[in-house]
């Protein structure tokens, strides 16, 4: 792992991001002085896309590999859309300085790796800089997006019912979440909390806090808890509500149900964990002297030590090598990886930054890996495809590919911690694969925070495909 919020449990590469300082294609020059290339629009790619259900196994955005420096468009408020000015795809707007105090940013929310996004892609979360988290509303066909009203109180948004949590991968209005140690779900529809059970059932005595929990396609739930803070929980626990059946590993001890781990001593705490989309495989980090990663196999009941990587359904992107644009991906437990992109991209850059989501691999295996790329200040080699945007990597074997939807106009000026980490925090595709979550300072031009660093508000890029809406 090669990034600072690769603790985040994100898949990444290379160090900070960076401006792409350059404006729209017409000839103009890059603040270094050199030319900023003049190409013609690239034309999508006119193949048929395939679809697993509704999620997408390819996209119709363009394809090609040639650089694109382009300047922001004019942003309205928010509410409003903008078109990408290279890739012409549209991109709303969530949040401006009108939404909350004019200081606060708005972003990607952060809670490890949970499911931001409903199964129909009508309900996502975004964060602000206060850390209130904030569900919002969404159209898919209309591309619009407004904060769910609280059914109680009139006029007012809904704060967030629960501690995040994420939504099910199985009912589209349900929300899994924390009240204490105690699991539950919301149902936006009703706007009604159920318990699902209580930790301290499970773990008798336990004390302290929940990291948060997260659901498999299965109905399998993951949560960690027990401890005083995050990298001091000594328990992972999977729940499943159809058996009320659980198992718990005790990282302080190496045990699996108070039985010994075969052949694998952990210790420390845990950081974070993440469940596959198909709900078998667990793979959680446990800070001790060192961050270590551990698969636990849900079926099998057996825990191995493992490597850090965006999880899909059975797979895991396992970071390739060569280049901080290469991806490969292998079956969960294998060692057999296949890389992603062939051939990679000329000149090789190894300072660049990537941050993976892949909650779209809902239904299966081969949805496309949503990627979100940036230069940090001394990446100072010349502008390659794929920098400073939002792209989505092949996965199924068919061709190596990369899809290219919209540029995230951050800027990035100092070193690796000097600036807001959101500036390249896990980009948040939906369950279908038809949208992502994004957050941008705009180049800079959104107005400083309550830190004295350029502010973020919150987007969603529409992500062109023949399955929906």
């Amino acid at each position: 792992m090669r990034f600072a919020i690769c603790v985040f449990l994100v898949a990444c590469s290379g160090g900070a991001a960076l401006s792409d300082g350059g404006t729209a294609n017409d000839g103009a020059t890059a603040d270094d002085g050199s030319p900023v290339q003049d190409d013609a629009a690239p034309t999508p790619d006119a193949g048929p896309s395939t679809c697993m259900g509704s999620v997408p196994l390819a996209y119709e955005a363009a394809t090609d590999r040639n650089p694109h420096q382009v300047a922001p468009p004019t942003l309205g408020p928010a509410g409003s859309v903008v078109k990408d000015p290279t890739y012409g795809t549209s991109i709303l707007r969530l949040t401006d300085q009108t939404t909350g105090a004019s200081t606060t940013s708005y972003r990607v929310a952060n809670e490890f790796w949970g499911n931001d996004w409903s199964t129909d892609a009508k309900l996502f979360y975004i964060q602000a800089s206060t850390s209130a988290f904030m569900p919002y509303a969404f159209d898919p066909k209309g591309f619009t997006a407004s904060r769910v009203q609280d059914a109680a109180n009139p006029g007012n948004p809904l704060k967030m019912p629960l501690a995040p949590g994420g939504f099910s991968r199985t009912q589209p209005t349900i929300f899994y979440g924390m009240s204490g140690l105690t699991i539950e779900s919301f149902d936006f529809a009703t706007q009604t909390k159920s318990t699902i059970v209580a930790l301290g059932s499970i773990v008798p005595g336990a004390t302290g806090y929940a990291l948060g929990v997260q659901q498999g396609a299965n109905g399998l739930l993951v949560s960690s808890f027990g401890g005083p803070q995050q990298d001091k929980m000594p328990y992972v626990v999977t729940y499943d509500p159809a058996t009320q059946t659980s198992h718990v590993v005790d990282v302080t001890q190496s045990t699996l149900d108070g039985k010994p781990i075969g052949g694998v001593t952990i210790n420390g705490g845990v950081h974070t964990f993440k469940i596959d989309a198909s709900g078998r495989w667990i793979l959680f980090s446990v800070s001790g002297t060192k961050l270590l990663f551990y698969l636990w196999d849900t079926q099998t009941q057996t825990i191995v030590p493992a490597s850090n990587g965006a999880l899909g359904w059975g797979t895991v992107e396992t970071g390739g090598s060569g280049d901080s644009y290469a991806w490969d991906v292998a079956p969960i437990g294998s060692d057999a990886s296949t890389p992603l992109i062939s051939p990679l991209l000329s000149p090789t850059d190894k300072l660049a930054s990537t941050s993976a989501s892949w909650s779209n691999s809902s239904g299966g295996p081969g949805a496309p890996l949503i990627v979100e790329t940036q230069r940090q200040p001394s990446d100072t080699g010349p502008w390659r495809a794929w920098d400073g945007e939002i792209i989505a990597v092949r996965t199924d074997g068919q061709s190596s590919e990369v899809w290219r939807f919209a540029h995230n106009w951050n800027t990035y000026s100092g070193t690796i911690y000097s600036d807001n980490y959101y500036y390249l925090f896990i980009p948040r595709v939906s369950q279908n694969g038809w949208f992502a979550i994004f957050d941008s300072n705009w180049n800079g031009t959104l107005g400083m925070d309550a830190n004295g660093i350029p502010r973020t508000d919150a987007f969603v890029v529409a992500l062109p495909n023949d399955c929906g809406p």
